[in-house]
């Protein structure tokens, strides 16, 4: 997908990553163009009062608001996609010095020495 957007949005992201650091929003025209020229589709959800949505690390997506709601996001790294986590996290450090997103948002360090501390108490 990173490879992809900059052909049906060259202006979206000037500097930095676009999957990262892209303020634009995929238009409907956008994304028909994604899926005639890659195949690429859309899942579209629509959530209830109680509703849950989990969104993989590093899945591109957008979010529109047909009402007004209070919305949360919090980051979690299930053990088996540990790698991909420090693989996204090492993308953000290449972001500019200062960039608003260049922050390790996940605390993956912190998070891995936590794991390990609970694993090695476990063993106990």
């Amino acid at each position: 997908l990173a490879e992809l957007l900059p052909t049906v949005l060259p202006s979206a992201a000037p500097s930095g990553s676009l999957l990262l650091d892209s303020p634009a929003y995929l238009s409907a025209d956008t994304l028909a163009s994604l899926e005639r020229t890659a195949g690429v589709r859309p899942y579209i959800v629509l959530l209830a009062v109680g509703d849950v949505l989990l969104v993989p690390a590093g899945c591109a997506h957008q979010v529109a608001h047909l009402r007004p709601c209070v919305s949360v996001c919090a980051g979690f790294v299930a053990p088996e996609h540990v790698s991909h986590a420090a693989r996204l996290s090492a993308q953000r450090k290449l972001l500019p010095p200062g960039h608003r997103r260049r922050a390790d948002v996940l605390g993956l360090e912190g998070l891995l020495l936590n794991a390990a501390c609970a694993a090695a108490l476990a063993l106990e």
